[in-house]
């Protein structure tokens, strides 16, 4: 949508250019809580012949483990080999799950949506034998759960398949961001789903003079790592939700703006 000086807005909700949180969106609401979108990443495919290599060699009894939706979609857009996508998949919360189910893979594992060691635990009570797994991730995925993993005796192989980039402001998204930010108050959130759209949002606050807004801009992330960036980049007003999903992300920013 794009901004009304006299909508007076509460809600940024930022995302990939050229992909939007279609449940956040239908969870918000757009029709009866406006809200302003900013595009501050872009996910791409990661390396494609080293992809293909390293996924002509996963053993069918071999477990893949997705801890993203992103991981899953591309995953198997660049997937040519029939045979894994045969293989048991564990997911690491419902909405990553449910990719992976609407996509016709074998889904056996759901985990509760929270940290990365907290993940890793609970691969090893649901399989307390297993040996060895295949880690789908990006390119600057958190190295936590393969480190957990194989502290506890798993070998993880490491495929990326997507990399998560910082993309630049056109003059008009820079324009919307400026005008949301001049009139931002009390009631306004920022919405983050990606440790790397914290970090471009608090450059651009530096680079519009608004540092400011670290200490008094309410930010609401939906999880453990992405509310842990936030701290170390030094937003002081950080929100996550009880349980690990987009809906519950949206009911939180509900609550905060009524």
């Amino acid at each position: 949508m794009s901004f009304d000086k006299s909508l007076q807005s509460p809600i940024l909700l930022t995302h990939p250019r050229m992909s939007f949180h279609d449940v956040l969106i239908s969870e918000l609401g757009e029709g009866n809580n406006p809200f302003v979108h900013l595009p501050l990443i872009e996910v791409v495919a990661g390396d494609s012949e080293l992809f293909a290599k390293q996924v002509a060699s996963i053993a069918t009894d071999e477990p893949l483990v997705f801890t993203s939706k992103n991981g899953v979609s591309h995953f198997l857009t660049q997937c040519e080999d029939s045979k894994c996508l045969q293989n048991e998949i564990y997911a690491i919360g419902a909405s990553t799950a449910a990719a992976a189910r609407a996509a016709g893979l074998s889904v056996v594992y759901v985990g509760s949506g929270k940290s990365s060691p907290v993940f890793a635990e609970e691969i090893l009570k649901f399989n307390r034998g297993l040996k060895h797994c295949t880690l789908i991730r990006g390119a600057s995925a958190s190295t936590d759960l393969p480190d957990a993993l194989q502290q506890s005796g798993v070998t993880v192989r490491n495929i990326v398949a997507y990399q998560t980039l910082k993309v630049s402001l056109n003059l008009d998204e820079r324009e919307l961001l400026n005008q949301w930010l001049a009139q931002s108050n009390s009631k306004s959130v920022a919405v983050f789903t990606s440790s790397l759209a914290l970090e471009a949002f608090q450059e651009h606050l530096k680079q519009l003079e608004r540092a400011d807004l670290l200490f008094t801009l309410r930010i609401v992330v939906i999880g453990e790592t992405t509310h842990e960036k936030a701290m170390t980049l030094g937003f002081k007003e950080v929100l996550l939700p009880e349980v690990v999903s987009l809906k519950a992300v949206a009911q939180l920013v509900l609550e905060l703006t009524e």
